[in-house]
């Protein structure tokens, strides 16, 4: 095992033990805006055509994207778009740090004309120099226009 791969591990069991004793704290969807803001800018494309949709996790008030945490994104419903797959995870190098906002690519298909959009829940984390906040299937959708 590298050492990269060793630090990555026990980064990963700090954030548990931390979620755990109260270190990281569980964001509830009434406070989430205090803490981050979800990007996902609309993707115009011609039937049949492919593209990638972008999706940019911001952090707000001093945090910073957690690039330890095991951040998740499964798409519940692709609309009239075929995704190239259902499920991105950090551990499979989907999800990027981008100086400090988290950055995911979802490539797709463009299929049927008209307005749709895809939708996903996705697990993530933002921390600031004294805590950690985790946010659990928050609700993710990116607006498409296929014409």
């Amino acid at each position: 095992m590298t050492a990269r791969a060793m630090q990555m591990m026990a980064m990963a069991a700090t954030a548990v033990v931390l979620a755990m004793f109260g270190g990281c704290k569980d964001g509830g969807a009434a406070e989430s805006a205090a803490w981050y803001r979800i990007d996902a800018k609309e993707l115009t494309l011609a039937p049949g055509a492919e593209g990638a949709a972008q999706v940019r996790f911001i952090p707000r008030n001093g945090y910073h994207w957690n690039p330890e945490f095991p951040a998740r994104l499964k798409v519940s419903d692709a609309g009239s778009v075929k995704a190239s797959k259902v499920d991105f995870s950090l551990s499979n190098g989907d999800f990027l740090d981008e100086g400090g906002t988290g950055a995911l690519t979802i490539p797709i298909a463009a299929q049927a004309a008209g307005a749709t959009a895809l939708k996903g829940l996705a697990d993530f984390s933002v921390c600031n120099d004294k805590e950690c906040r985790i946010f659990k299937q928050i609700a993710v959708e990116v607006p498409i226009d296929v014409h």
